[in-house]
């Protein structure tokens, strides 16, 4: 904690942090960026020529450095988005009826129930050299190729993404812009080939190197949960993954174990420095020491496939490594911001990634909050040194990251702290075992008794976690958690480790005061909420669901009222602030606060009615004159919702046009939302 934001590199590294996420929401063009850094760098300069010994121009010369850093972020943000090149297959429209793609797949990723997915880049459409990344979506089939590392030739349209339906729903297509990805491709066994002269790329090589492992792993026994962790831990493959595991392990609070992280990697480091201790007592020792461990950490974030989350993790571990083999081991916490600004640089995008942000928010709450915490509890012996290092640890890097994780998943399992104090001393048993058992794979010299002990760790990791994960009432969840209240809360955090290191009281003046900040803040939100009135019609496929939400609770009509519709409502609760969901059976009218809502289904028999319609619904495809309808009731709006077949939708849309009439469909523009 000492001395953070006395050095240079963390405020420069936070100001081009910062102007990445100007650059993102920002709409600017390059030019102007440019133009402004320019002007930012020359005042820089003439700052520091007369620099001297007075104060004013010491602070004149370190904003136009912070200045021009934030500048400098703005503009590798711009450079790195592919969207601004010409040659990018988002500006490229084909004159054909057919587009003919070249892609490789470069990427596989995890599979729904109809679709394998992958990740592609294109090279050729049409003839005309472009780039750019996609989403294949290949239908799956009993007669499917394998096309994992392939080069193909592709004989349809790049599609648009698409965008959530429902209100507050996980927004896959944002997700994916973040990845540099702007389009998909529908792929079948019919309109696609693959290429003779595919090349032999690192991803390729790569890729065959873990399909070999798996195979010969799968053939001496390993299956299931077991072969599917095991993927996950030491080849970086979650895809196999099931649904009701990965919940469990979410559940459990141990999910960053199931993504190879800052954690496997510093065991796998330090694994690796025990095992060639031995090299220290040769000359050069500590260089052929270092750089052996950084070549084998390369090595493997390249066979597990360069996700971000290892190649964060590796660079940080191989800044690390040389800090300590140049014997500055007091600089941790510098080193971890050169590797973060270094991968922005690289990358600028993985700002935005949920594990960039939890990976060094922990990192950083580690280094400077655990010195913090241990040094209250002081054991002469070894092993009570150990386990209090590892609950400071467990400690300071939740602390940390507990924010984030309400911002992002609403949800806090009580139960962490026992999972990660159990876990975490085992990994090291548990990868040190691993690893040698997937290098005697790739060779093919693993049988059932070398397995036997390691599917045995994994599954008694399984039980454990399932065990954890069955407590639901040390399971918090549906935590409403907004942006201002994250940034009041690390606020919070910093004010308070400030007091833990320096003992002043205007740290402690300073996080009371944000406490009451965020308790002023929390009781005006819940007010707003409580005192809202909202209408929503959902966008569901075969049924219609529409919710009324008055105060904190939900009035849930449907016509089908078997069908499941947590996963339409499970955001939604969590973020509009939902205590009670009350099922009503959907009716043909809805009064709510003097609007009339009239729902026109297959069972609506039309009546003469002296009440103005505010909003007339057309629901399961009824078979209507919708101009007679419009004519009897005159209504303000029409909905029609995801209930209804294309060619209904096609003809009410059509006549909408006609009469004039405002209209939404939800398969165009997702759930309609009236706050009333």
């Amino acid at each position: 904690m000492k001395g953070i934001f006395k050095f240079t590199l963390p405020k420069l590294c936070l100001s081009f942090l910062f102007g990445i996420i100007l650059g993102k929401y920002i709409p600017a063009t390059l030019f102007w960026i440019f133009i402004s850094l320019l002007i930012s760098l020359v005042f820089t300069v003439v700052s520091l020529v007369f620099s001297h010994k007075h104060f004013h121009q010491k602070i004149y010369f370190g904003m136009a450095v912070l200045c021009s850093s934030i500048l400098l972020g703005w503009s590798n943000f711009l450079i790195h988005s592919d969207k601004i090149y010409k040659d990018h297959y988002t500006h490229f429209k084909s004159k054909n009826e057919l587009q003919q793609s070249r892609i490789t797949i470069t990427k596989v990723l995890k599979p729904t129930a109809y679709y394998e997915k992958y990740e592609a880049s294109i090279q050729n459409i049409d003839g005309k050299e472009t780039f750019g990344n996609v989403l294949i979506n290949y239908r799956k089939d009993s007669l499917n190729k394998n096309i994992k590392g392939k080069s193909l030739l592709v004989y349809t349209d790049i599609k648009a993404l698409a965008k959530p339906k429902n209100p507050y729903q996980f927004d896959y297509g944002n997700y994916l812009q973040n990845q540099e990805i702007y389009g998909q491709i529908y792929l079948n066994n019919a309109n696609f080939k693959i290429r003779n002269n595919s090349e032999n790329t690192i991803n390729s090589i790569a890729e065959s190197i873990r399909s070999k492992i798996i195979k010969n792993l799968k053939s001496s026994g390993l299956s299931g949960d077991n072969l599917a962790i095991t993927e996950a831990l030491f080849l970086g493959q979650r895809q196999h993954i099931s649904k009701e595991l990965y919940e469990n392990y979410a559940n459990a609070g141990v999910i960053h174990l199931l993504a190879i992280s800052g954690l496997h990697i510093g065991i796998i480091t330090a694994l690796l420095g025990w095992l060639l201790y031995p090299l220290l007592f040769l000359k050069n020792g500590k260089i052929w020491r270092g750089s052996i461990i950084i070549a084998l950490l390369w090595m493997f974030a390249v066979i597990s496939g360069l996700s971000p989350s290892v190649v964060r993790s590796v660079v940080m571990f191989s800044l690390i490594t040389i800090a300590l083999h140049l014997q500055r081991p007091q600089q941790t916490l510098h080193t971890v911001f050169a590797s973060a600004f270094l991968l922005i640089i690289w990358k600028p995008n993985f700002v935005f990634e949920v594990g960039f942000q939890l990976s060094y928010v922990a990192v950083i709450g580690i280094v400077i909050i655990q010195p913090e915490i241990q040094r209250y509890f002081n054991f002469r012996n070894l092993l009570g040194r150990y386990f209090v290092g590892i609950i400071a640890t467990t400690l300071a890097a939740q602390l940390a990251v507990f924010p984030l994780t309400f911002f992002y998943f609403h949800q806090f399992p009580g139960l962490f702290f026992l999972g990660n104090f159990l876990l975490i001393p085992s990994l090291f048993l548990l990868l040190g075992y691993g690893f040698f058992v997937m290098f005697l794979a790739f060779f093919n010299l693993v049988n059932e008794t070398i397995l036997f002990p390691l599917i045995n760790m994994i599954s008694w990791m399984n039980q454990f976690i399932e065990w954890i994960a069955l407590q639901k009432k040390y399971l918090v969840t549906n935590i409403y958690f907004d942006a201002p209240e994250l940034i009041i809360c690390y606020f919070i955090i910093y004010c308070f480790a400030h007091f833990l290191t320096y003992k002043k009281a205007v740290a402690i003046h300073f996080t009371m005061f944000f406490l009451i900040c965020y308790q002023i803040y929390a009781i005006k939100m819940y007010i707003d909420l409580s005192s809202e009135t909202e209408m929503i019609v959902f966008h569901q496929t075969r049924n219609t669901v529409i919710g009324i939400k008055q105060a904190d609770s939900l009035l849930l009509f449907k016509r089908d009222t078997t069908m499941n519709t947590d996963y339409l409502l499970d955001n939604y609760k969590t973020e509009r602030n939902i205590a009670v969901i009350k099922p009503k059976k959907l009716k043909n009218t809805i009064v709510l606060k003097g609007k009339n809502i009239l729902i026109v289904d297959t069972l609506f028999s039309p009546i003469n009615s002296e009440k103005t319609i505010d909003y007339l619904l057309l629901c399961n495809s009824s078979r209507i004159n919708l101009e007679r309808i419009i004519n009897m009731y005159q209504p303000k709006q029409i909905i029609i919702d995801g209930s209804n077949y294309t060619s209904f939708v096609n003809r009410w849309k059509a006549t909408c046009i006609r009469q004039k009439i405002p209209f939404h469909i939800t398969s165009e523009k997702g759930a309609f939302i009236k706050k009333l």
